[in-house]
């Protein structure tokens, strides 16, 4: 026969108070089963809850790192269009540079075509002073010629001039002359129409000197003044 040795001590296993023991055990593992199910469940909860905030997390750094990318993205993008900015602001300065280079081109080529033009011109310009210089040469000359020309007509001008101031002074004399034998014989007139030699010197008449016939001409002195 079983043997019962519970809180009472020895007894029948099969009696009443055994099988409320046992009744009251079986409670009691089912109680402690609830519990253990219980905190199973809140650990299993804790863990799943765990394992979301870590499945969170790791969420957030790949949002964070997805935005960290998309942001790279976009500085690469503005990168992109700085440079598409640049290549274009290049090209544009090429187009300049070119049109630039060809204005220069044809500016210089005008300007050698101007610089032809002047040596052409130059030359010609040469060739008229070449010309010019002879022509001066030419008038040096004939200036020289005629300044020798106007020299023998100056001497012969001053030969003319003495010549005829010398004609001029033999005439003057001659008139003189003339002047003084017409005087002359005025004043022996006179002398010869006095009554006599008193009355004559009466008169303030005066005859000094001899009467010479010289060449033809008279000379003597009276009334002071030689004739």
């Amino acid at each position: 026969m079983p043997i019962f040795r519970g809180q009472g001590g020895a007894g029948d296993s099969s009696t009443d108070a055994y099988a409320s023991y046992v009744a009251e055990q079986a409670q009691i593992a089912t109680n402690k089963a609830t519990e253990a199910a219980a905190s199973a469940s809140a650990a299993l909860a804790n863990q799943t809850l765990t394992a979301a905030d870590v499945v969170l997390t790791h969420a957030d750094v790949v949002t964070t790192n997805a935005d960290a990318a998309t942001t790279t993205q976009d500085a690469i993008d503005t990168a992109a269009d700085a440079v598409s900015t640049a290549a274009d602001a290049v090209s544009t300065a090429a187009d300049a540079a070119t049109a630039t280079a060809q204005a220069v081109i044809a500016t210089a080529k005008a300007a050698e075509a101007a610089a032809d033009e002047l040596l052409t011109n130059a030359d010609a310009i040469a060739t008229a002073a070449d010309a010019a210089s002879t022509a001066a040469d030419v008038i040096t000359t004939n200036a020289d010629a005629a300044t020798t020309t106007q020299d023998a007509i100056d001497t012969a001008a001053d030969a003319v001039s003495t010549a005829a101031d010398a004609s001029t002074a033999t005439t003057k004399a001659s008139e003189a002359s003339s002047s003084a034998e017409a005087a002359l014989a005025s004043e022996v007139a006179a002398a010869a129409s006095a009554s006599d030699w008193t009355t004559f010197k009466a008169s303030g008449g005066t005859i000094s000197g001899a009467v010479i016939v010289t060449g033809g001409e008279l000379t003597a002195t009276i009334n002071g003044g030689t004739y």
